[in-house]
């Protein structure tokens, strides 16, 4: 417990009158203890337990923490030693320089910013995994000064490099690692100071690991870990002993199916964790799917699980008949915040969803609803989810088969009860000229004050159709939303109509445009022209239009289509424009 010597050197008059003082008591003490200098192993090391209580002892003896200079290296597990500056500059160029000949036997190249290898034998895998690893071993290095990166990949192909430029002589400039071992894959940041701070390890098929595998990433002690692929059938076991690493954040990408038993799985392992008195590091857990996505938030010391789940059926409805769905919507409906349903979502799920809001609370932010296969019990089962959902911040209703009574019948009422929190509609039917007049005759533009998306879908049109159609996609009044998006997939019979529809398109706030088939022959030529001359001529410098969707009309790849598309990039250079 005596302080650094420079702190002391001016209270006591030099390092040298402290330094005799510290010999004497040497001296005195092995006199005492009867050890002498071949009695002592200068290697020993404390275990786990008794490096506790010498902490615990530092703490109430030593308050102010003085470390003389020394630092503190992990040699073997549950061990460690201390050692100055010096000498741990001294093991760790020495790790190094055998990382480097490791790297060079498998057939790598070491150039100190971009080094490939490939490690082709199980035994040069074990030895290549005890070489790295003992970068690992150094934790709080005092003064040390960040490095640069070194990439490990396993890649048959050598990487050659224009300058060699050996590390080795500057290990102070190293500052990450991204290694590539096939099996699984590990990148290595916040490399100060000699202090691994930040490992993520992402595995791509857990069956596959070998034994020196989960001890080289126990050894690395993981901050972050991503699990891909289709998971074992014994998964449980091996999520348990990852479980019991030191992670903060766990993400898992699998198949929906698994989700509630592996949420299961984590909660009660953290629970036998906290009983047995174990303080678990995960704070984050997210199960990865493009159909339903979970994010698990776990408050410090508590077994309380603040759940999030984004369920959507953009790529293609779920099997809407298996259990884990229901599980899935039973257990956690009410931590949905983003619920796309599925065309053919049925009743029985949307009262778990329901019951599910309705014992809790609903979180639901964006509902993207399309409600042909329900029938007005289960339409009225959605409207209460909807009027339950009070920070709903999108709401979009696709509304399909209006050709048909019972469908249009459905939809208008669903208008007449949602249209104040609608934020996106889409209408599409046959024979636009049966169920058009009916919204035209009931809903104008002032219906709708936070509509922001339109589309409308119909296979043809008539001379009265354009008018509302273009009312819809003008200029609102100051007190309602201007759209962001609008489409128009209608053939028109009358193309006058088709351009009173173009002319009025409000450009102020507009994202994107979608036309697709618009006109007897397709989107025209004369109707493009049309369209840009109302872009280019806007009074915005620069519209904030992004996307142009063309596709489905018969413009072609001519000159005229690609000038017309040219003075739209003079006017707005970074538009994405698609045509086919």
């Amino acid at each position: 417990m005596v302080p650094p010597l420079l702190n002391l050197n001016h209270a006591i008059g030099g390092s040298e009158i402290i330094g005799h003082l510290v010999d004497d008591t040497i001296s005195h003490l092995r006199t005492a203890t009867g050890y002498t200098v071949s009695d002592i192993t200068p290697s020993q090391s404390l275990d786990a337990t008794e490096l506790t209580e010498l902490k615990s002892h530092l703490r109430v003896k030593d308050g102010e923490g003085f470390s003389g200079g020394l630092s503190q290296m992990k040699v073997l597990k549950g061990h460690y030693t201390w050692i100055c500056s010096d000498h741990w500059r001294e093991r760790f160029e020495q790790d190094l320089q055998q990382l480097k000949r490791n790297v060079n036997d498998n057939g790598g190249v070491w150039n100190g910013n971009a080094t490939k290898v490939n490690v082709t034998s199980e035994a040069m895998t074990r030895l290549f995994y005890s070489t790295v690893g003992k970068l690992f071993r150094t934790e709080i290095v005092e003064n040390r000064q960040p490095w640069t990166a070194v990439d490990f990949e396993q890649d048959s192909q050598q990487l050659e490099s224009n300058s060699m430029t050996d590390i080795l002589s500057r290990p102070d400039d190293l500052e990450s690692l991204s290694l590539d071992f096939g099996r699984f894959t590990m990148v290595v940041k916040g490399i100060s100071r000699g202090e691994v701070k930040d490992v993520a390890i992402s595995i791509g098929d857990l069956s596959t690991l070998t034994l020196e595998d989960k001890d080289f990433i126990q050894l690395c002690r993981p901050t972050a870990l991503t699990i891909l692929g289709i998971l074992p059938d014994n998964y449980d076991h091996h999520l348990v002993r990852i479980l019991q690493h030191n992670l903060a954040n766990l993400r898992i990408e699998c198949h929906w199916r698994h989700h509630v038993d592996i949420i299961d799985l984590v909660k009660s392992t953290r629970e036998k964790m906290l009983q047995n008195e174990g303080w678990p590091a995960l704070r984050v857990f997210q199960l990865a799917h493009p159909e339903i996505e979970v994010k698990v938030l776990f408050e410090e010391g508590s077994t309380v699980l603040d759940v999030e789940t984004c369920i959507k059926s953009e790529i293609g409805p779920p099997d809407i008949f298996n259990p884990a769905l229901y599980c899935m919507v039973r257990r956690y409906g009410s931590s949905v915040t983003t619920f796309v349903v599925p065309r053919l979502f049925n009743e029985a799920l949307a009262k778990l969803l329901d019951g599910s809001i309705q014992e809790k609370s609903s979180r639901i932010t964006h509902l993207d609803m399309t409600p042909t296969s329900l029938t007005t019990p289960g339409l009225d089962v959605m409207n209460r989810v909807i009027d339950r959902s009070q920070g709903l911040a999108y709401l979009r209703l696709s509304l399909e088969n209006l050709n048909q009574n019972q469908y249009l019948q459905k939809a208008l009422d669903l208008l007449e009860r949602h249209k104040n929190r609608l934020t996106s509609l889409r209408l599409a039917g046959s024979r636009i000229a049966f169920w058009l007049p009916r919204f035209s005759g009931i809903f104008a533009r002032d219906a709708f004050p936070v509509l922001k998306e339109f589309f409308v879908e119909c296979d043809f049109g008539s001379s009265n159709n354009g008018l509302w159609i273009a009312s819809m996609v003008s200029t609102p009044r100051p007190q309602q939303t201007s759209f962001r998006a609008v489409g128009i997939n209608i053939l028109f019979d009358y193309t006058q109509h088709q351009e009173d529809v173009i002319k009025a398109i409000d450009l102020s706030a507009l994202e994107e445009l979608h036309f697709n088939r618009s006109g007897p022959k397709g989107f025209t030529q004369a109707q493009l022209e049309l369209l840009v001359d109302h872009i280019v001529g806007s009074n915005a410098p620069s519209p904030p239009l992004r996307l142009l969707n063309l596709n489905g009309t018969l413009l072609g790849d001519n000159s005229n289509t690609r000038e017309l598309f040219a003075r739209l990039r003079e006017k707005i250079p970074d538009i994405e424009i698609t045509s086919s």
